[in-house]
């Protein structure tokens, strides 16, 4: 055995030199694919991301976005006093300005606002991570890491529900102005630069009239100029523009509710919790409320220790920790205000501080923290705490996250799918008025801005399908010689003014639903599959959710039985699903339209039945004068049933039935019956989600000279529970 010399190596290196090669070929591969699988995961979620802003599209106004088409008189005159109009306790100047031009020069299909607020949205993480690369002392991986890491949350699928509603252009706005004036302000430097200082003066002054949050960025700005020892020029001009900005906002203010100032001071702990539940969204939307209020908290102390360590390295002069924590700080502020409009002590859900429209702040929040934390970690060589060990924390945390609120996010996607649904009556001509409260509260709203749409050719009026109404089909499309598509129509419902139409589609790539009257051959209405998703209201056991369409047919054309057709993407030939259809007779009408009450019905109810007796609190509508009939008398488990006594049919054989249902229709049913026979002669159709007042017009044979009303309770499930009014006379 030869002896080991003073230069040759143990012999346990030479046994294990195989393993130590594939533990550095691993190394070497490893970082590749780390990087690679990380730059997939960002990319998916931005691509998901403006998929499901594509599927959100819808361009006719939703809510606020009515507004907008009330002021479009204003643009064309150009009468720019409607941009110093409060939009609550906002001045939105420069979101306005947007919605003007789309107005007046895109038709007002609303594309501009949502491409805008995208670009200010993405390009927000993209100022962050030019802040972060700006320290050249950190070590690439570190950097790439932390952007990567940062654009995953921020890039969330569910950040859709701010980019997806073009309103909302008002948050995305003000947040990117934000991150550039900070960016701009952390290298002003000294002597300051003159076009810097303007720079950041202009877009503080955009985020001030963007949103009313953007007052507070003015502080954030004063502070890191303090910190920076900015020249007393500089310190002037900011001071100025600060206080210039926030005096003019003022001017003609009219305060908008009641601030929550004393319940503030009265309850810090409250408010502790609700700014902990602001800062934690989008991941404080899961079920348990304490959940949401410690992740909230955990993010707070982050910014707190993140601060005061950068403080106690003089590093809070340095532009990673003026853009990452300033734009941290000011989420913050802006938590802080929207407590002072909207938080409810009495509520321990922190409801106020987690609606969705607010998502994109704190969601561009965590994104700001996790560069923060990244940054620091790598410049200050943490050891407890590395850039290894965050990134082992954080990819776990986020995958199971972002599993766990698929649910919350497809309950808020239903918004969309609502309103994309209720806006299809429109473009079929007609109002249904509950309906309309999809897309604003008050129908009578909707209803006198639509002319404004229409006069010029705006939304869904501009090259729409609305045009298609009341014209021949064979103008338009060529009928495909192909056997009738599978299909079929599964449900008919009708409405103020038309009939709701249900149904699904197989082996065909959906594009429009065309319902054609089968006397006259006439375009009588249309129906699509909706982009959002199949809201809850609409389904059934008997229509697939991922083969459904639904439509609207308008009645003004007297149609007595209508065919149902499908399109092909190019507009040109139509396919039949099914056909005819006959219209039922029954007919929603408005409580205006209502005749005078039939007298002298009495009722024999089960004693579970109760006079009035429905769930406090929410809005039913307009219901009839009298008094009604209720299952629910407090509780949605009563079942029972309610006959009226036999009353004499009207003169004009047609008689009214107001009908009023809890969220679920299972094990209910209103009839009208042949008083002599006892047979059922009509049903009121009922719907899931339908939960407002409707008045049912109900036509009846001249044969039957006597009516009786039954209405049957046997769901004791969750808004399970039906109501009746006095019957009427119909006009």
């Amino acid at each position: 055995m030869e002896p080991e010399t003073e230069h040759s190596p143990p012999k346990h290196l030479e046994e294990t030199t195989p393993v130590r090669e594939l533990f550095t070929s691993i190394l070497i591969y490893a970082g590749p694919v780390f990087f690679f699988l990380l730059s997939a995961w960002c990319a998916a979620n931005w691509f998901t991301t403006i998929r499901t802003i594509m599927r959100f599209y819808n361009p006719l106004p939703i809510w606020d976005y009515w507004n907008v088409v009330q002021h479009v008189p204003a643009y064309r005159a150009l009468d720019f006093r409607v941009l110093w109009q409060q939009h609550n306790e906002h001045r939105i100047i420069f979101p306005e300005l947007t919605f003007a031009f789309d107005m007046l020069l895109l038709h007002g299909r609303e594309i501009l606002p949502l491409a805008f607020s995208f670009i200010c949205y993405f390009s927000t993480w993209g100022i962050m991570g030019w802040a972060l690369f700006s320290d050249r002392t950190l070590p690439g991986a570190t950097r790439y890491t932390a952007f990567l890491l940062a654009g995953i949350i921020v890039c969330w699928q569910g950040s859709a529900l701010v980019l997806g509603d073009p309103f909302l252009l008002q948050w995305t706005l003000t947040q990117f102005t934000s991150a550039v004036a900070l960016l701009l302000l952390s290298r002003i430097g000294r002597p300051s630069r003159l076009a810097l200082l303007i720079g950041t003066i202009v877009c503080g002054t955009i985020a001030t009239y963007s949103s009313a949050n953007g007052l507070l960025l003015w502080p954030v700005i004063l502070t890191f100029a303090f910190l920076l020892s900015l020249d007393r020029r500089c310190m002037v001009a900011l001071t100025s523009a600060a206080f210039i900005n926030i005096v003019l906002y003022f001017v003609g203010y009219h305060l908008i509710g009641n601030p929550h100032w004393k319940e503030m001071l009265a309850h810090p702990f409250y408010l502790l919790g609700f700014l902990a539940s602001y800062a934690s969204m989008p991941f404080g939307a899961l079920k348990d409320p304490t959940i949401g209020v410690w992740i909230g908290l955990g993010n707070i102390t982050a910014l707190v220790v993140a601060t005061v360590i950068a403080g106690r390295a003089r590093l809070l002069g340095s532009r990673p920790a003026v853009v990452l924590l300033g734009y941290s700080a000011f989420t913050l502020l802006s938590g802080l205000l929207i407590a002072s409009g909207r938080m409810n002590p009495d509520d321990g859900t922190f409801t106020g501080a987690k609606a969705p429209r607010y998502l994109t702040m704190p969601l561009a929040n965590w994104g700001a923290v996790i560069m923060a934390l990244f940054w620091l970690s790598g410049r200050r060589r943490w050891r407890l705490i590395s850039p290894l060990s965050l990134t082992l924390i954080s990819i776990p945390f986020l995958c199971a996250m972002f599993l766990k609120l698929r649910v919350w996010f497809n309950g808020n996607a239903m918004w969309f799918a609502e309103r994309q649904f209720a806006s299809i009556s429109l473009e079929t001509d007609f109002l249904d008025p509950e309906l309309a409260r999809y897309l604003y509260p008050d129908p009578e709203f909707v209803k006198l801005a639509l002319p404004i749409l229409r006069s010029g050719r705006l939304s869904f009026f501009y090259k729409g399908p609305e045009s298609w109404i009341g014209k021949k089909v064979n103008s338009r499309f060529a009928e495909s010689t192909a056997t009738d598509q599978e299909g079929a129509v599964t449900r008919i419902l009708p409405v103020t003014g038309g009939l709701e139409v249900i149904g699904w589609v197989d082996g065909y790539r959906l594009n429009r639903v065309l319902f054609v009257d089968d006397d006259s051959a006439s375009i009588v209405g249309f129906g699509q599959k909706l982009g959002a998703g199949f809201p809850p209201i609409l389904r059934s056991e008997d229509t697939p959710e991922s083969l459904a369409w639904v439509g609207f047919v308008n009645l003004s054309f007297g149609s007595r039985s209508f065919s149902t057709y499908v399109i092909d993407r190019h507009r040109r030939r139509i396919t039949r699903i099914a056909g005819p259809s006959i219209v039922p007779t029954v007919r929603s009408l408005t409580a205006s339209e209502v005749g005078s009450p039939i007298y002298g019905v009495t009722w024999r109810m089960d004693s579970t039945w109760s006079v009035n007796g429905v769930p406090p609190r929410f809005d039913f509508g307009s219901g009839p004068p009298g008094p009604f009939f209720s299952s629910w008398s407090g509780s949605d488990k009563n079942v029972g049933q309610i006959f009226s006594s036999s009353f004499e049919s009207p003169p004009n054989n047609c008689v009214v039935l107001p009908v009023l249902h809890g969220p679920s229709v299972n094990g209910l049913s209103v009839r009208i019956l042949n008083a002599d026979t006892n047979e059922a002669i009509a049903i009121a159709p009922l719907q899931n989600q339908d939960w407002r007042w409707r008045f049912w017009r109900f036509p009846v044979d001249q044969q039957i000279r006597h009516l009786r009303v039954s209405a049957q309770d046997q769901g004791s499930g969750w808004g399970q529970w039906v109501a009746i009014g006095q019957p009427s006379q119909c006009q």
